[in-house]
């Protein structure tokens, strides 16, 4: 018995970005870096790959979806990255 005003979304990266598909979740990676210090440089390459054009590409060929233009470029400039 279908339910009254209720709808059914595919896991598309449209509604997945637009909050319609709702079993989503979001990957966060965590730093441990003392305020007003740089990144260590290990965990500075690696985030600058991961914001990355090719690191997005990466994530999409495993089938996730990459971080929108944005919001990768807030994090490049939060984590001070070129």
């Amino acid at each position: 018995m279908p339910l009254e005003g209720c709808h059914a979304y595919l896991p598309t990266r449209e509604t997945i970005l637009n909050g319609k598909y709702p079993l989503t979740r979001a990957l966060n990676i965590y730093v441990d870096r003392a305020p007003g210090k740089p990144l260590p440089p290990l965990a500075q390459e690696f985030l600058s790959f991961v914001l990355s054009q090719n690191g997005q590409t990466l994530v999409a060929s495993y089938g996730s979806v990459q971080v929108p233009a944005d919001q990768l470029a807030a994090q490049r400039a939060r984590l001070e990255l070129p």
